[in-house]
């Protein structure tokens, strides 16, 4: 086992490297034909119906008006039911032939149920969900008062979208339809003061990424990741280190600085373009996937810009910041900025519901209260003593937060928030507190004995569905990886992955997703009425190969595990 690690280890990624450079561009010229297709035969939605969250201001609103425009039916839904009514007046004004209204929280399960079912039973069908609700916060990481007042940017961004698609689902796949999630580049992206909103988005990339794997062609899945987009965020509308929603345009300044903010409309009308095509993902502006390719291969120049542009010191004013002072200096703002976001008034209707009020099933959550803030909370505590020492944080994350293996959606959002959490707070950091950001593979542990969550919500070991996931993928030793982990943070490495070959892996997923995720339905998900997951192509395998003795550690082949 051990010389087929060190074996991949050595082989995989220059394999990798020159399988990439002799299938991509190819690939992209096929990938740009059928792209070209999509563009002239997009999806006619006239009279379909669409269901659009945090639909009252912003991208969601004009998401309704660009819908409106080609005749679809609408159901809009947001807390601010009189705002909700404007928008649905001027979207029938605009084309649509019928538009419900309906209050709701899409932080509750509840209220995401309801308004499932309202839409269905009002229209008798759904055709197109838009997942858009959101709220951003925007302090450092160290600056909260009160590290639970943030569970709730978290409980609107992920579980907001996780909650309507879990509902609308089974009525998605009857009219074949389609699910518009809107994420944002923070998902990939370690903006300094915005820890917990980049954490969410992270969250929701990854779910839904997975998500796409699962529903193969039933239901299209198309992922928006926008940059700064003129809304009621870039007004400066957020959470600040207290908790508490506020509105600070000079804080909005630093934030921003000399970043253009695209208008609402045109990005609205890109995303609804994209869904109608079919796209995987649209990001808008454009422009803002250079900005991913240097996170890909230079994240440490990448941290570093973003440390000296809007990192201040300890106890300064967020004013202080070069990336204030710059957008001062030039007057940029003038041009860069739409004149709407330049008055600090946003739609303040009075809310009866608040967003942190929630009514939630803690079963359903409970691995990503374990594995994302059961790391949050600790970090938080222990970075005062870390300061004094110049200490340093080891987070361990997971390769899942890279590469997305279906039936493990939320363990894979989970560790992505997690990704993106500690690489932001890298920033903030700076060289104060180390940080060393772990993403192991596939190890002897207590999880490839086939400890997991079951569907219902409880905790059982199932060594069949175990053979499923980890199919012919060698399982490292924990002593390995351990030694591994101590030796990279001792050395202030910044990321370690082990085993090392799983590096190919996660560029494979960068440059070629579409393979990928086919190779991933291929391999893992069984056909339609299959009795049970052992059908998946990857246990066969396993069983033919006979390479479990091979490949498992003797330690993981007994189902037992510690109690207590």
């Amino acid at each position: 086992m051990d010389l087929i690690t060190n074996f991949m280890n050595l082989v995989a990624p220059p394999t990798a490297l020159i399988t990439l450079f002799l299938f991509v561009p190819p690939f992209y010229f096929f990938k740009l034909f059928l792209s070209f297709l999509a563009s002239l035969f997009p999806e006619d939605i006239t009279h379909k119906v669409v269901l659009i969250t945090g639909a009252s201001s912003g991208i969601g609103e004009q998401l309704a008006y660009q819908y409106a425009k080609k005749g679809a039916a609408l159901a809009l839904v947001a807390r601010r039911e009189a705002s909700l009514r404007e928008v649905a007046d001027r979207a029938q004004d605009l084309g649509s032939p019928n538009v419900l209204v309906i209050r709701a929280d899409v932080g509750k399960p509840d209220d995401c149920r309801r308004f499932v079912e309202e839409t269905v039973s009002h229209f008798g069908r759904l055709d197109h969900l838009v997942n858009n609700a959101g709220i951003s916060n925007i302090c450092y990481f160290e600056e909260a008062s009160d590290i639970t007042n943030f569970t709730q940017v978290m409980d609107i961004n992920f579980w907001g979208s996780v909650y309507p698609t879990y509902y609308a689902l089974p009525h998605l796949k009857r009219t074949g339809g389609k699910i518009l999630v809107n994420a944002s580049a923070a998902g990939w992206s370690p903006m300094p003061r915005m820890s917990f909103y980049n954490a969410s988005n992270a969250a929701l990339i990854n779910f839904y990424e997975t998500l796409r794997i699962e529903l193969g062609r039933e239901v299209g899945v198309t992922i928006a990741t926008p940059g700064w987009i003129e809304s009621e965020m870039t007004k400066g509308k957020h959470l600040s280190k207290h908790g508490r929603m506020e509105v600070d345009q000079e804080l909005r300044d630093a934030q921003i600085s000399l970043f253009p903010v695209v208008h609402t409309e045109e990005c609205a009308k890109a995303m609804m373009d994209a869904a109608c095509r079919g796209d995987r993902t649209v990001t808008v502006p454009a422009w803002f996937r250079v900005l991913y390719l240097w996170r890909v291969f230079a994240p440490e120049v990448f941290d570093w810009c973003y440390r000296m542009l809007y990192v201040t010191r300890p106890g300064a004013h967020h004013g202080e910041s070069p990336s204030k002072k710059l957008v001062d200096m030039t007057g940029a703002k003038e041009f860069l900025y739409p004149s709407s976001i330049k008055s600090p008034e946003i739609k303040n209707e009075f809310d009866k519901s608040p967003s942190h009020v929630m009514s939630v099933n803690k079963s359903i959550i409970v691995e990503q209260d374990v594995n994302f803030w059961g790391s949050v909370y600790p970090t938080h505590f222990a970075i005062p003593h870390h300061k004094k020492t110049g200490g340093r944080i080891v987070g361990i994350t997971s390769i899942a937060g890279y590469n997305f293996i279906p039936r493990m959606s939320f363990y894979s959002a989970s560790k992505g928030a997690l990704l993106n959490f500690y690489e932001t707070i890298r920033v903030e950091l700076g060289r104060e507190v180390g940080v060393t950001i772990v993403v192991p593979g596939v190890i002897e542990s207590e999880m490839s004995k086939g400890k997991v969550f079951s569907r219902e919500g409880r905790m059982k070991v199932d060594q069949d569905l175990r053979d499923v996931v980890l199919s012919t993928v060698p399982v490292e030793r924990t002593e390995d990886c351990a030694k591994a982990i101590v030796k990279g943070a001792c050395r202030g490495a910044g990321y370690v992955i082990e085993p090392p070959w799983f590096i190919s892996l996660y560029f494979f997923r960068v440059f070629l997703p579409e393979i990928v995720g086919w190779s991933m339905r291929l391999l893992y998900m069984t056909l339609p009425g299959a009795p049970t997951a052992t059908s998946a192509l990857t246990k066969k395998l396993l069983d033919l190969s006979a390479s479990k003795d091979l490949l498992y550690p003797s330690s993981i082949v007994s189902p037992e595990i510690k109690a207590g």
